[in-house]
């Protein structure tokens, strides 16, 4: 009873709301208060019956998925519209997109995963508006994101001149990828993310980064190395990289690892790691394989902005050699960072303006894929 008295009151503060601020940018008429006051009914309080939604479905990713677990979370029944061969070739030219029964098979794939195999109904269009102006079907709501919300609105003008009830238009956010872009399937046939919305590094970036960015030093030359940088602002990235430095008496201004040794987990000594969190409270950041997060980015510019001159530790959850490059790009000149090469020792890049070029150069590379 009181749910239903606030909605009572949210409906008549929100309508009267609304509609005045219509009236001044343009006069209202019956049928554009009604489709609206149905609009703000549907989306507050029912449980649909059968919810449309459509797309081309190409490389099914997280944006989708938020978009069909809502579909089935609000509605007993979903009919699933996708583009057919016809639609992508009359509508959006030849992309690279996969042909429609390639893309209702993946999605068949996806339905049964979750259990939503007795619930839906796959049909296919050959235009924007399918079966959602079809006198046939007993839609009740469609979903949409953001960015198709324009294509809701045009549906329910059509229904509305058809004489069909007007549709619930449920709107969801759209799902960003690990840069804050929007994930799509273009952005994913072009290999700059996955599915989930890591960033792909790209092939001919992946063979630069696995030379040496600086001095190769074998285990035998890197003790009198260490000696002369000891003084130094040094940078150590990876877990026995810096475990090196420890040994040799050296707290890196900041130490950034994943637990990791060649691909296998590093057991650190209790006394050492206790010595490498000392007065710090480290905080886990997940990033790459393979990419680097908006978070590992935000993480190591705090860490080396911070002027409270105590060294900080960053934990990676995924994989840390590609954070040599923001390393390099935020530690202040004169710097030294090291990082691990396989089965060698260890690679030293003295941070100049040259390097820090070279470093924000590979990075934009890999984050806007130029």
């Amino acid at each position: 009873m009181i749910s239903a008295t606030v909605g009572i009151i949210r409906y008549v503060v929100d309508s009267c709301c609304y509609f005045k601020k219509r009236a001044k940018e343009r006069p209202c008429n019956s049928d554009f208060l009604v489709y609206h006051l149905i609009l703000w009914y549907h989306t507050w309080y029912m449980q649909y019956h059968n919810v449309i939604i459509s797309g081309t479905f190409d490389h099914i990713h997280r944006g989708h998925e938020t978009l069909l677990h809502k579909s089935f979370a609000i509605g007993d029944h979903v009919s699933v519209c996708v583009t057919s061969d016809v639609y992508i070739r009359k509508f959006k030219g030849d992309k690279g997109i996969q042909s429609y029964t390639a893309r209702k098979k993946e999605l068949q794939l996806w339905l049964g995963k979750y259990g939503y195999n007795n619930r839906v109904t796959i049909i296919p269009i050959d235009d924007p508006f399918g079966p959602s102006i079809d006198k046939k079907y007993t839609h009740d709501a469609i979903v949409v994101s953001k960015e198709t919300y324009n294509g809701a609105e045009a549906v329910n003008r059509k229904r509305i001149l058809m004489g069909l009830p007007v549709l619930a238009v449920i709107t969801m956010p759209m799902v960003s990828a690990k840069d804050n872009k929007t994930i799509s399937s273009t952005r994913i046939r072009e290999n700059e993310i996955d599915r989930i919305g890591n960033l792909v590094l790209p092939k001919t970036l992946r063979q630069v980064l696995q030379k040496p960015f600086g001095t190769v030093y074998t285990n035998g030359q890197l003790d009198s190395q260490l000696k002369e940088d000891k003084e130094k602002v040094i940078i150590s990235i990876g877990d026995y990289t810096t475990k090196v430095m420890l040994d040799h008496g050296i707290s890196p201004r900041l130490a950034i690892i994943d637990m990791q040794a060649k691909r296998q987990p590093f057991h650190w000594e209790k006394s050492q790691f206790a010595v490498l969190t000392h007065g710090i409270s480290p905080f886990p950041i997940q990033s790459g394989p393979g990419y680097i997060s908006q978070a590992a980015l935000l993480g190591v510019h705090d860490a080396l902005k911070n002027k409270k001159g105590r060294g900080e530790l960053i934990i990676i959850d995924g994989e840390e050699d590609l954070l040599v490059l923001p390393a390099i790009l935020e530690a202040p000149l004169g710097s030294v960072v090291y990082y691990g090469q396989p089965n060698i020792g260890a690679v030293r890049v003295l941070v100049t303006t040259e390097k820090k070029q070279e470093a924000d150069r590979y990075l934009q590379k890999f984050l806007r894929k130029e």
